[in-house]
């Protein structure tokens, strides 16, 4: 178990460096008092793909590769093993969390099942791109982890982008797509 919990924890930073680089190469700023190594999960304060506040320190947090790990450890104890099937659903607010459920599934050899939403609050995956959708896509295309999720949000209020201003919703609603 302890193997697999590194795995899933170098899966997650792994992850993280690559979006990490992919952002510095589309000219994406490193939102302030984010680490390099935080980058990849968390996302400029305002875009059109915001719902809500959120918590620059939460999002930080959340970026942690030590999640992946700590969540490898903990499906194992409820019991998840090699062809468990793992249901999730992925708030684009915290897309650090998502990749390490999805690190985690991968590490036991459990099949995730997710679906994902395109819009966050502050900080969240909020840059066109880089939304927990984008990302998954990204990382599936490098080989970094596989692909999740079988079916795609809006997000936001009543899961329908009711909160985004037209611009947002249309580019969000562009995005799940």
């Amino acid at each position: 178990l302890a193997a697999r919990a590194a795995s899933a924890e170098r899966r997650m930073r792994n992850a993280a460096e690559f979006l990490a680089a992919a952002k510095g190469r589309e000219g994406l700023p490193r939102p302030e008092g984010v680490s390099e190594a935080a980058r990849g999960f968390v996302g400029a304060e305002w875009t059109p793909l915001v719902t809500t506040l959120g918590s620059l320190e939460a999002k930080r947090l959340a970026a942690s590769p030590r999640w992946a790990s700590e969540l490898t450890i903990r499906l194992h104890r409820a019991g998840i093993r090699e062809g468990s099937v793992v249901a999730a659903s992925f708030s684009g607010s915290f897309p650090g969390l998502a990749v390490a459920v999805n690190a985690a599934c991968e590490a036991l050899g459990a099949r995730l099942v997710a679906v994902s939403s395109v819009t966050a609050s502050t900080f969240g995956a909020t840059e066109p791109g880089f939304t927990v959708p984008e990302m998954e896509a990204r990382l599936s295309g490098a080989g970094l982890l596989p692909r999740a999720s079988v079916a795609i949000s809006v997000g936001g209020d009543d899961d329908a982008g009711r909160d985004l201003p037209p611009e947002g919703l249309a580019l969000a609603s562009r995005i799940a797509r």
